[in-house]
């Protein structure tokens, strides 16, 4: 499956929600059965290839329940190498639509199911989903184990076609790690890769990874080229710039340049209100609100960190339930509870108004009490994973219609 609406501009992760080419009939196939497995398979793939283009359309719960077809089909016509890749693009539209807990476990069986039919590229690929999973939620030591094991396994064809997107993954969780000195020749080599390849959205990212990484550090000298670089890339050749946005907002705010900043962020907030993707709309209103924070626009500030702790609610609720990744995801939620109760605080003391001394305190509250996290995760275990595709795109679309409300608002 093209992975081009997961790949960019994603914050953590790299998420490899791709289609394999089919496996090649063995040499010793007499021409009868490899005729006869040609017409087999056809149709399958067909359907593959219609589930793919729903997908690329952002059309998640059509193409989720294009790809269960193909399964279902591929089951019937006993043909297992496709019905684990249909079930792993199953778990690429769960993951598209932000329902984690029910993406784990169509990854977890894919990679089963393809090893057991002796498909080792699929499950390679689908492994590499699953650390994509744990990145996202935070927990990077578990991703980044995940992702060595991927490479560990891998054949040498699949390791030259995938090493590019393999080694710019890695790279980002060492260097969230702390392990920079490890992460830099895993960019450059990525990126080398990338370009070698003519595969231009897949260097852009490498190198918003590399200036983000860098940002993080606090070294903003090192981190305006790599960012300067994907952004001239993306704008040359028409690709998303939602991320690049964010990413030069964050460092102009960093320098001090809260005008540009403002300008940034700005733009990457409107461009949030298309399709989502696989930046958490609420990481986008958080740094955004920060900006507004350090200008004293406060007002401003807290209704972007409002909308963006109402996004994070519910990321969090859809987060899977083990503990590992519960822990990441509050981890990077701790931040927007802080710019939250910083900016009520702030402006209570210039209004004295009480509504906000209880709305920072609820707010600090919810975020550090263990009743609430195991009421999180048993309502996960129980509920959260039986709810339909529909649901979680519904979801996505109430959020998309939240946010625009609220920019329809009397300031």
């Amino acid at each position: 499956m093209s992975s081009a609406k997961r790949l960019a501009c994603c914050l953590i992760a790299l998420p490899f929600v791709g289609t394999l080419p089919p496996v090649s009939p063995t040499r010793t196939l007499s021409l009868d059965a490899a005729r006869q497995r040609t017409a087999t398979r056809a149709p399958l793939l067909a359907m593959l290839r219609q589930a793919t283009d729903l997908y690329a359309a952002a059309r998640y719960t059509d193409a989720l329940n294009g790809f269960e077809a193909m399964r279902q089909a591929s089951i019937r016509a006993g043909v297992p190498d496709l019905a684990a890749r249909a079930l792993g693009n199953v778990g690429g539209c769960q993951f598209a639509l932000h329902n984690y807990p029910a993406a784990l476990a169509s990854f977890s069986e894919t990679v089963r199911q393809a090893n057991a039919a002796g498909d080792s590229s699929a499950a390679a690929v689908f492994d590499a989903n699953i650390a994509s999973l744990y990145s996202e939620m935070g927990e990077l030591d578990a991703a980044a184990q995940w992702m060595e094991g991927v490479l560990a396994r891998m054949s040498d064809l699949d390791r030259r076609d995938q090493f590019p997107k393999i080694a710019i993954q890695l790279a980002t969780f060492r260097a969230r790690q702390g392990r920079m000195a490890e992460a830099i020749p895993l960019f450059e080599q990525g990126i080398d890769a990338a370009d070698r390849a003519d595969n231009l959205e897949l260097a852009a990212i490498g190198w918003n990874r590399l200036g983000e990484e860098y940002l993080k550090q606090g070294d903003l000298a090192r981190a305006e080229q790599p960012l300067l670089h994907a952004f001239r890339i993306r704008e040359l050749h028409h690709l998303a710039l939602d991320s690049s946005y964010r990413s030069l907002g964050r460092l102009r705010l960093e320098q001090g340049d809260l005008e540009a900043a403002s300008a940034l962020l700005d733009r990457a907030v409107e461009l949030a209100s298309g399709p989502r993707g696989a930046i958490p709309t609420w990481d986008i209103y958080h740094y955004r609100g920060r900006e507004r924070l350090a200008q004293g626009r406060l007002r401003e500030a807290l209704d972007d960190l409002r909308v963006a702790l109402r996004l994070a609610r519910e990321w969090r609720w859809s987060a899977p339930p083990e503990d590992a990744l519960r822990v990441g995801a509050e981890g990077w939620l701790a931040r927007v509870h802080s710019a939250f109760v910083e900016a009520g605080n702030r402006l209570y003391l210039e209004t004295h108004d009480p509504a906000l001394i209880r709305e920072t305190f609820e707010a600090a509250e919810e975020n550090r009490a263990s009743s609430l996290r195991e009421m999180v995760r048993s309502r996960r275990s129980s509920v959260v994973s039986a709810f339909p595709p529909e649901w979680w795109e519904a979801l996505a679309k109430l959020q998309q219609a939240e946010v625009r409300a609220l920019h329809q608002l009397p300031r």
